[in-house]
């Protein structure tokens, strides 16, 4: 049966995941910080997961073997009624999370502690930040071919309006030489008859 701990080993040469010396020193980096020397406590809980894990012994963090072996707890610990793994664990992400912030803001190796369990986790923050990148190029190149897309259908509709602003003015050219052809042709005998008084007639004058 495989072990966890060769199931790590396997996990780094396939995936490129820090090597267990890698993953010590990160822990070293992050319990000699400032935030972690002011809170042994929380030190000494990432020590021994850190260490459980990278042992082949990751099954084993439960909350009874962390209270007594890393919170000094006596060997009848009941978590069932003292919630200080509970606690400490919450702690210890929030003081992970912000030594990653501040001192921690360069350091390559990420170790964190998943919500709901005891096993930490490592990775390179080198390779999250350069898929960071790439998805933020992906993106770009998206929205670049998005834009040249609406550019293309803009020429398109700009031609269209330009050859039906054509079809009108030439329409219009051709209706006011029909009317003015039409104007020309017409004479007064055309006018309809009873309008106006007839050729040599005087208007009668009006009664006052």
């Amino acid at each position: 049966m495989t072990t966890v701990s060769e199931s790590f080993e396997t996990s780094v040469a396939v995936t490129g995941l820090p090597s267990h010396d890698e993953c010590r020193a990160a822990r070293d980096r992050v319990t000699e910080s400032a935030g972690f020397r002011s809170a042994p406590r929380l030190a000494a809980f990432l020590s021994f997961v850190i260490e459980a894990a990278l042992s082949g012994r990751s099954e084993t963090l439960k909350a009874y073997t962390i209270a007594v072996g890393a919170l000094g707890r006596s060997e009848d610990f009941n978590p069932a009624t003292d919630a200080i793994v509970r606690v400490e664990a919450g702690r210890l992400r929030t003081a992970l999370s912000r030594y990653y912030a501040d001192e921690g803001t360069g350091d390559p190796i990420a170790i964190t502690l998943p919500c709901g369990r005891y096993v930490p986790e490592f990775g390179w923050r080198v390779a999250t930040e350069a898929v960071d990148a790439v998805v933020d190029l992906s993106a770009f190149r998206r929205v670049a071919h998005q834009n040249r897309a609406l550019r293309a259908q803009h020429q398109q509709l700009r031609a269209v309006l330009k050859r039906n602003i054509e079809i009108f003015m030439a329409n219009l050219r051709v209706l006011e030489k029909s009317v003015a052809a039409a104007l020309s042709h017409s004479s007064p005998k055309d006018a309809p008859a009873g309008i106006g008084p007839a050729p040599g007639q005087r208007l009668p004058a009006r009664r006052r």
